[in-house]
């Protein structure tokens, strides 16, 4: 194989360290975790070798992710230990809580941040130095979002504005001109009626253009999300929530102290705002419109010219006051003799995490054991060299058949390229796998050669070493017309959505039927030909053979589309999980909302689908297993009647929406997934009759399939 040196130097050196539990940690796709997780693998590429000088060792600071605020002891966190320590020799680390760096840049210990970035906006409460996770909330809309809105508005008023292109000239239009309106009505009257608001603003080529009401409108998607299509409440009712979860005699402080952070707390007029929509919820809900009490609860939202970069003057502040107290950091003598856990042990002592819950943990023991509905049986009819790999040895083609030519793309645990077969002239897709523990490397290549001749399974041409290295590289067709379904699945018609979906059934049911979950299903993970209308469903690094009974890893699928019972650490699932995430899918592609549980973590994802699905439909999924979770965890999922799904059906899409779709969907997103329909029988559901018109005069693609493999052996 041709292969440059910097095509395999970012895979030999990002070797997994971790457990074969770690490697199948969240393969989230979320942006920010995944260029966070890049950045630490890819630290040693960027830097000389030099160590650090023994007299200038200095300890380092740094920040737990604010999108691992609530998980305990990350992956993240014991790479950056490893990194910080191992290759840069610092004499000591500590990991600080941002939402408490800002804190202590006005000069608090209990209060309410409101932190919102480019990303997501989050509010964390703190009391005493402690952070308040349970109470902690989420708001999807950031400045990145508002950007987009505003670009949106300035098309709608005729202004040739593209959400690529020209993000940037946009996005510097709103942090100049953008402000937040204290009282909407009257700035909607004035941008109707007067020209006070206009406000001309120079592009880079020298054109002028104007911004009226579109100045406050954009923003005021932080107090309507439905102004962007975002469900849930607005920044002010989450903060009102946030502290109404509180002890009583907690509240009065959190009140007292709100305060903003990061940069899109910059538009002027957010914290009057803010402190007047939460003096109005306080009087209407708290004080039952008793006027006279209301200057007694002293609502107070701070908001300091500095607030952009409150986290990084925070932590400076931090660094100073701690630098010679030793039993503030980490050193690295403790690290070596006790991991991350020691860490875990000073954060749990400072409030920055809270400690695992044993109890919950103890009774995984007594949890109820299930067994799949359907093909529940198939690997006991099979040899052991079936779905045994821990001893298997792939066939190993010469590796001087292939050439790369361009990258495409990587994964947490691979870096894919479009290759050549040079003797066929065969244009292929080489999937170059980081050298994680070689066992999960066997599964995959086992999995994938039992699935060979499956119907829409991508399909595994070869198996090679790369020369002088660890990698290893999984060789596959590539369709003519390669195009990821992920940019493709929302702008689909009535009839394509049923017809792919239908086809997407067919893989799942194939791969099932050979005692196999795939346990990562998302529109990420297929790849279709619109000309030809084919699709093929790739990425089997997390799947794994079914046994029944067998306890599994709850580390597995996409944030976005994890079952309900990964989120709750049930490991006795079976191959309905692919079903819930089809179902996920299913429902974005029906509503036109991506993703359609949105949660910023693994506890907000739960909370996201009983919030929908309801919060009795969970309760009595964890009785009848006799699932326990984490209180904090509990007390966080709070009241929900289930949803109608109509509430999701807007005029734009509901075309897409009949009986038969709505039944199918329902089927799918069962919390139980004892309950949910296999992919079997979802084959022969209603809503696939017009497909399954089309083609009842030819042979069943899966029966063929299935021929073809009983013949060979």
């Amino acid at each position: 194989m041709n292969i440059d040196t910097t095509n395999t130097k970012d895979i030999k050196e990002n070797t997994e360290q971790d457990t074969e539990q770690d490697n199948e940690q969240d393969n989230e796709q979320d942006i920010e975790q995944d260029n966070e997780q890049d950045q630490l693998e890819n630290m040693d590429e960027n830097d000389s070798d030099d160590e650090i000088d023994e007299e200038t060792k200095q300890s380092i600071l740094l920040t737990e992710p604010q999108i691992n605020s609530q998980i305990n002891a990350t992956i993240n966190t014991e790479k950056m230990l490893q990194v910080m320590f191992e290759k840069y020799d610092f004499a000591g680390v500590q990991v600080a809580n941002q939402a408490m760096l800002t804190l202590y840049t006005y000069g608090l210990l209990s209060g309410v941040v409101v932190d919102s970035g480019v990303g997501t906006t989050r509010i964390c409460p703190i009391y005493e130095d402690c952070n308040l996770h349970h109470l902690t909330r989420g708001l999807d809309i950031a400045g990145r979002d508002i950007t987009r809105y505003l670009i949106k508005l300035m098309v709608l008023r005729g202004y040739a504005f593209n959400d690529s292109t020209d993000y940037e000239t946009v996005n510097m239009m709103k942090e100049k001109l953008c402000y937040i309106g204290y009282d909407v009505k009257t700035e909607r009257r004035l941008a109707l009626e007067t020209t006070v608001l206009v406000e001309p603003y120079a592009l880079p080529d020298g054109r002028v253009t104007k911004l009226a009401g579109e100045r406050f409108e954009a923003p005021e998607a932080l107090f309507q999300p439905h102004l962007i299509n975002v469900e849930g409440h607005g920044v002010a009712e989450q903060v009102f929530d946030a502290i109404q979860g509180a002890d009583v005699d907690k509240r009065s402080v959190l009140y007292k102290h709100i305060v903003l952070s990061g940069g899109s707390t910059m538009f002027p007029g957010l914290s009057m705002r803010l402190e007047r929509e939460l003096n109005q919820l306080y009087l209407e809900r708290v004080l039952q419109n008793d006027v006279r009490k209301l200057d007694e609860s002293k609502i107070r939202v701070n908001a300091n010219p500095w607030r952009k970069h409150a986290v990084f003057q925070g932590g400076a502040l931090l660094a100073q006051c701690m630098k010679d107290d030793n039993d503030y950091w980490l050193s690295k003598r403790e690290y070596e003799e006790s991991g991350s856990l020691l860490l875990k042990k000073k954060l749990i002592a400072r409030g920055l995490c809270t400690p695992s819950n044993s109890s919950t943990r103890d009774s995984k023991t007594n949890q109820v054991q299930t067994t799949s509905k359907v093909y529940s049986d198939v690997l006991s009819a099979k040899p052991k060299t079936y779905y045994e790999y821990d001893n298997y040895t792939p066939d190993y083609e010469d590796v001087d058949n292939y050439s790369l030519i361009k990258k495409l793309g990587h994964g947490k645990y691979s870096v894919v390229f479009e290759g050549l077969h040079e003797k066929r002239n065969e244009t292929v897709v080489v999937k170059m796998l980081k050298p994680v523990r070689k066992r999960k490397i066997k599964r995959e290549i086992k999995i994938l050669d039992c699935l060979k001749g499956g119907t829409n399974i991508v399909k595994l041409l070869s198996v090679v070493n790369v020369p002088h290295t660890d990698v290893t590289a999984l060789v596959f067709e590539r369709l003519a017309h390669n195009e990821d379904f992920k940019n493709i699945y929302l702008k689909l018609s009535e009839a394509d959505t049923r017809y792919y979906l239908y086809e997407i059934l067919k893989a799942l049911d194939y791969c099932h039927s050979r005692g196999i979950m795939h346990r990562d299903v998302k529109p990420h993970n297929i790849v279709v030909d619109q000309n030809t209308c084919k699709i093929r469903l790739i990425d089997w690094g997390l799947a794994e053979f079914y046994h029944p009974r067998q306890e599994y890893n709850v580390r597995v699928a996409s944030r976005y589309f994890k079952g309900p019972e990964l989120l709750v650490d049930y490991g006795y699932y079976d191959y309905s999980l692919d079903m819930w995430s089809l179902g996920c899918m299913f429902a974005s592609m029906l509503f036109r909302k991506e993703p359609f549980f949105h949660g910023i973590d693994n506890y907000d994802q739960l909370v996201r689908i009983v919030k929908v699905l309801g919060t009795n439909e969970l309760n009595a999924y964890l009785t009848k297993y006799n699932i326990a979770i984490d209180k904090k965890l509990q007390g966080s999922l709070g009241s929900h009647t289930r949803k109608s799904w109509q509430r999701f059906v807007h005029t734009e899409h509901e075309y897409l929406i009949n009986d038969h779709s709505l039944h199918l969907l329902e089927n799918l997103l069962r919390i139980d997934h004892a309950e949910r329909i296999s992919a079997r029988d979802a084959l022969n559901h209603k809503y696939f009759a017009p497909v399954r018109r089309k083609v009842q005069a030819k042979p069943s693609p899966i029966a063929q399939s299935r021929a073809v493999l009983e013949e060979a052996q």
